[in-house]
């Protein structure tokens, strides 16, 4: 500690506070000694300007050249300054001193004349009727104090020494004393005239009033001329705007050296330390002036800066802030004293903002009226914080508004039946569809958006998809609104996180600038770059009390983001005595200490601010952390959970040393893997591998949440029955597989969901089911499609229903049906064969014809134009009758070619001559075969294969004769 205040002391003692006074410069003095120099030694120049801004530098010039030199002792020097609130408003010179012009004048005469005398020794100006206050000498005193003696002893005759009467001797010294105060009396006594008349003698004494530059001219020239100097410097005569003045003064420098003309190489100058724009017309300068020496200023705009970084080098100011105060100071004597103000502030208050104490310090010295106002909660600057206080009550406001019409929006959500897209849809399905058995299906249809089915609307029955339904008027209304509901929430939900985040703003988020004024731009610029803000105060005055409780609120302050939240406070009266509504939005004010104070004396509403606050500042786990660190405070741990359960605020729980089920219960959790997995992990691991545990936590209020929902499924170690459970668990349970695989599950399923969805097929796929034979038959047709059911598991099913099932016909089957399945359920008779399928399977290249050669043939016989491929396997299958054969074969010959015909001409036990001639034996040209429909048929085919000429074919076929 004593190491510490060394060090302050040793900082402080190498830091040196700039006077304002003028300051010899070096720098300059060689070119304006040669200047000053010039100019004094020539005749012609009796009236100098020296020209510049206020600070750039004349009075430093003129201490330097006239501080030494010929000239030291040479020049009287006058300096006038106003303080007057004239130079600092927004009239115009012009109009700043126009009421009682004269009487400004006349003090701007007094004052130069008083300086003046004051200037030069008494001694030699004796005969100078001005009144100057003289001290008495040692003379004057003793005659003074004889007076006093003689005056007595003529009142009070005391003759104790001697019997002699001095009275007359007495007399006539009194009467040379009272001569001797008259003449001194009348030398004070500006005698303007004396007259006599009719022996009265008539004095008239001068007015103060006078014009006294005119009255008493002859005076200050005397004057002037007995001081021994030929120099007279006029400092700041400028600021009043008086340039009758000037002219007053030029007439007196003109009469002056009227008289110093006579005597050798002698005159009197005037030195004027002047503005540039003193004189408004561009001739009026040169003409009152006979030399103008030009500043150059010290402190401009463009070298401000500069100069700034250089002053302040040392204390690490933020660039920016410099850059900006640049552009408002361009004197040097308010930069020095703004810097020796910045020293003396940081010594004393020990600020660690730097940045916020030069802004505040340069502010108090170029608008000091407005600065002064704060102390009263005044001037231009409250009213721009208080602004702010009033755009934060808007902005809660507007929370307020979001958040009743999100709850608004959410409880039309939880009331209405329909949730979702497919909701929707089931009831217009059944309002609209013709067939109610098939209503189950309406799911599917959603996920198969072109796939087409009859419904009824508008008095009339059409084919309909639910990309089509989609369209209807009456049904995109509603469906805009169920699609917008998650889009609408969000939106709010965003709105209100912006909205709270800004509370936590600082004033320069915040604040509207509206400048007008240099006042007012230099305010809003600091506050909206963030240099002044709010807390203001804490730079520029002292604090008191405990360390703890400081550097809370000053942390508060300053809206630091990160704090510690272990820190004891004890002055919680101070404390919220000290701060200000909009200090409960910042993630300063999050501490365990004063949210623990706050719940215990009731003061609800700033209990919900910082829990707010804690909550919307997710990542520094406030609420997690205090949870943790009131565990065990029964009161306070009860109420502070009370609060999260009313305000509905979600905590991390793997920042949590315990976990209240309260907290499951209410789903008072941030909804993640995480937290999902430290209530398994630590609470719930015994619901695990337990069937009555896991229905009952199924059946508890818990799973608001599906995701949660789906994590607590997915790490499941047993399967359980779905009887046991509530129906509205059934899709994510079978979905995990996490359902013992029974045909009595899947039918439970099946009823609830109204269709056969991917879930039981994925199902079936991943285990053997038991009781098959249990499935439903509507379950078990509606799979006869199913494409993503294993081929495996697509054959026992329909094996071990074949009992319940009836036998499909082409059109219970699509054409996307798979090969594999199609062979399925021909293998197991469950297809009717019709010449359709046939074509189906042909076109799948699935085995039909094994065991349904009777069907086909009889297609056969019923359709002569109908064809399979595989004709051969009919027309040699004994299970066919060869009658029917051999007319399958007679009304398709030409479909053969001819070594198969032959081949079933002969197997087919054609006539022996038939035989012959489609193995063209010798001379079976000769033979004789009976003319009927069946040998037309045949040697028609002989003869467009070119086997028989029409001469062969008209000799060889005979009419019977009957």
């Amino acid at each position: 500690m004593m190491t510490t205040k060394n060090n302050q002391e040793k900082i402080i003692s190498t830091q040196i506070l700039h006077p304002l006074t003028p300051k010899k410069d070096s720098t300059n003095s060689k070119n304006y000694k040669k200047y000053f120099d010039y100019a004094l030694k020539n005749d012609d120049i009796k009236n100098i300007a020296l020209s510049g801004n206020y600070g750039s530098g004349k009075s430093s010039i003129l201490k330097t050249y006239f501080g030494s030199g010929e000239y030291k002792d040479k020049y009287l020097q006058v300096s006038l300054a106003t303080f007057s609130e004239n130079i600092y408003d927004n009239k115009t010179e012009e109009n700043q001193f126009d009421n009682n012009s004269n009487s400004n004048q006349l003090n701007l005469e007094k004052d130069i004349i008083n300086q003046i005398l004051y200037q030069i020794p008494i001694q030699r100006i004796p005969l100078t009727n001005f009144r100057i206050k003289r001290e008495l000498n040692s003379i004057q005193k003793i005659l003074i104090i004889i007076e006093l003696f003689i005056t007595i002893s003529l009142i009070l005759p005391i003759n104790f020494i001697t019997q002699h009467d001095f009275t007359n001797i007495k007399l006539f010294f009194l009467l040379m004393l009272i001569s001797w105060n008259l003449w001194s009396l009348l030398k004070y006594l500006p005698i303007k005239k004396i007259n006599f008349k009719h022996s009265n003698l008539e004095l008239e004494i001068s007015k103060q009033n006078d014009e006294l530059f005119e009255k008493y001219s002859d005076e200050i020239i005397y004057i002037l001329e007995k001081s021994k100097k030929n120099i007279l410097i006029i400092e700041d005569l400028d600021r009043f705007n008086q340039l009758k003045i000037f002219e007053k003064l030029r007439e007196l420098n003109i009469k002056l050296n009227n008289i110093f003309k006579d005597r050798s190489n002698e005159k009197f100058v005037f030195i004027y330390a002047v503005k540039d724009d003193l004189f408004k017309e561009y001739n009026e300068r040169t003409k009152f002036f006979d030399l103008i020496i030009p500043v150059i200023p010290f402190v401009s705009y463009e070298n401000s800066y500069e100069q700034m970084s250089e002053l302040f080098g040392t204390y690490n100011i933020n660039k920016q802030l410099l850059l900006n105060l640049s552009y408002f100071i361009f004197d040097m004597r308010t930069l020095y004293n703004i810097y020796n103000e910045f020293i003396v502030f940081t010594n004393e208050l020990q600020n660690e903002d730097k940045n916020n104490l030069l802004a505040l310090m340069v502010y108090k010295n170029l608008y000091n009226l407005d600065f002064e106002k704060l102390k009263n909660r005044e001037g231009l600057l409250y009213q721009i914080i208080t602004s702010v206080d009033q755009t934060k009550l808007e902005i809660k406001s507007q929370i307020s508004n979001l958040q009743e019409e999100l709850q608004k929006l959410i409880e039309e959500s939880e009331q209405s039946a329909i949730k979702n897209e497919k909701d929707l849809f089931r009831i217009w399905f059944s309002k609209h569809f013709n067939n109610s058995n098939d209503l189950k299906q309406s799911d599917n249809y959603v996920e198969n958006p072109n796939k087409q089915f009859y419904a009824s609307l508008d008095y009339s029955t059409s084919l309909y998809s639910y990309e089509m339904v989609k369209n209807v008027p009456e049904y995109k209304i509603e469906l805009d609104k169920i699609n917008k509901f998650p889009e609408k929430k969000k939106k709010l939900e965003e709105e209100i996180y912006l909205l709270k985040d800004k509370l936590s703003y600082k004033i320069k988020d915040i604040v509207q600038e509206y400048s007008s004024t240099p006042q007012s731009s230099f305010i809003y610029r600091m506050v909206k770059l963030g240099f002044i803000d709010e807390n203001y105060s804490n730079c520029l005055n002292y604090y008191y009390g405990n360390k703890n409780d400081s550097d809370f609120i000053l942390n508060i302050f300053k809206n630091k983001q990160s704090v510690d939240f272990n820190l004891e406070l004890n002055d919680f009266d101070k404390i919220l005595n000290t701060l200000v509504d909009q200090d409960y939005n910042k993630p300063s004010i999050l501490n365990f200490s004063f949210l623990t104070y706050l719940i215990e004396h009731s003061q609800y509403e700033k209990v919900n601010s910082l829990l707010e606050v804690g909550y919307l500042s997710i990542h520094n786990n406030f609420l997690e952390l205090y949870y943790n660190d009131c565990y065990e405070k029964t009161n306070i741990y009860k109420i502070f959970i009370d609060l999260i359960k009313q305000y509905k605020y979600k905590l991390d729980l793997t920042q949590l040393s315990n976990i209240d089920d309260m907290l499951i219960d209410s789903n008072l959790f941030i909804e993640n893997d995480g937290n999902y997995n430290e209530i398994i992990s630590k609470n719930w691991n015994s619901k695990l591998d337990n069937p009555t545990k896991i229905e009952k936590a199924l059946d508890s209020k818990t799973f608001l949440n599906k995701e949660f929902l789906n994590y607590f499924i997915s790490k499941l170690t047993t399967q359980i029955d779905l009887d046991r459970v509530n129906d509205k668990f059934f899709e994510v349970l079978i979905k995990d597989n996490k359902v013992i695989p029974s045909g009595k599950n899947i039918n439970l399923y099946y009823h609830f969901i109204g269709q056969v969805d991917n879930n039981i097929t994925s199902f079936i796929n991943k285990n053997d089911i038991k009781n098959l034979e249990d499935l439903d038959k509507s379950l078990v047709s509606s799979l006869i499609n199913n494409s993503e059911l294993v081929d495996e598991k697509y054959m026992s099913i329909f094996k071990n229903c074949y009992n319940k099932l009836g036998v499909f016909t082409f059109s219970d089957i699509e054409a996307e049906i798979s090969a594999n399945k199609l062979q399925i359920l021909v293998s197991l008779d469950l297809v009717k064969i019709t010449e359709e399928l046939i074509q189906l399977l042909e076109k799948k290249k699935v085995h039909y014809i094994e065991k349904n050669e009777n069907v086909i043939a009889k297609l056969l016989l019923d359709n002569k134009d109908f064809i399979i491929s595989n004709l051969s396997l009919i027309l040699n299958s004994l299970s066919v009758s060869l009658s029917d054969r051999r007319h399958i074969f007679i009304d398709r010959i030409d479909y053969f070619e001819y070594n198969d015909a032959k081949s079933l001409v002969q197997k087919l036990q054609f006539d022996n001559k038939i035989i012959k001639v489609f193995n063209r034996t010798t001379n079976f040209f000769n033979l004789k075969i009976e003319k009927n429909d069946e040998n037309t048929i045949i040697f028609n085919y002989l003869l467009k294969k070119h086997m028989i000429t029409e001469e062969q074919f008209d000799s060889m076929l005979y009419d019977a004769i009957y």
